[in-house]
C-alpha cells in the first residue's frame, strides 16, 4: 500500500503535474498537453518497475547490502508487460487529471498490484481489465458528485 502511495505521489501528482504544467505555461494546452506529460510519467512509470531499487540504494551505502540480495523487487523484462504498464500509467494519469485527486489512481493501482500479487499476468487483457475498473469509478464518482 505504501509503495502504491509513493508511485501515485512521485509519478502522477509529482511528474504528470509538473510536466502538464509546465507545458501548458507554454501553450501546449488541452489533449496534445496531457498526451505528451501522461505518455512520458507512463513510461518512466513503466520503466521505474525495472529498476532494482534496493540493490541501488545498497550500493548508495543506504540500507543493508546483505538484505538487498534477496530482495530484487524488479520484473523479467518483457515488451508486452512494459507497454502494459506504461498504458496503465497513462490511464492512471487521465484518472487522476479528470478527478483531481490522487486517491481513485491509487485504488486502480492498488487493484492492478493486487492482480499481480494473486498471479494474474499484467498483460494487455489485465491491462483493459484496469482500464474499465478506472472508467467504472470515474463515471461512478461523476454521478454521485457531479460538481467534482
Amino acid at each position: 500500500v505504501l509503495g502504491v502511495f509513493l508511485e501515485e505521489f512521485v509519478f502522477r501528482r509529482g511528474l504528470f503535474k509538473v510536466v502538464s504544467g509546465y507545458l501548458s505555461k507554454r501553450g501546449l494546452r488541452g489533449g496534445k498537453g496531457f498526451a505528451v506529460a501522461a505518455i512520458a510519467s507512463g513510461l518512466l512509470f513503466a520503466g521505474a518497475h525495472y529498476i532494482d531499487f534496493a540493490s541501488l540504494f545498497a550500493q548508495l551505502g543506504i540500507g543493508d547490502a546483505a538484505m538487498a540480495s534477496g530482495m530484487g523487487g524488479t520484473y523479467e523484462f518483457s515488451l508486452g508487460a512494459f507497454l502494459a504498464r506504461a498504458l496503465l500509467g497513462v490511464a492512471l494519469a487521465w484518472l487522476y487529471a479528470a478527478s483531481g485527486t490522487l486517491w481513485r489512481p491509487f485504488l486502480v493501482h492498488l487493484l492492478a498490484d493486487l492482480f499481480e500479487g494473486l498471479g494474474v499476468r499484467f498483460g494487455l487483457g489485465a491491462f483493459l481489465g484496469l482500464v474499465a475498473v478506472s472508467l467504472l469509478i470515474q463515471r461512478a464518482w461523476k454521478k454521485r458528485h457531479p460538481r467534482g
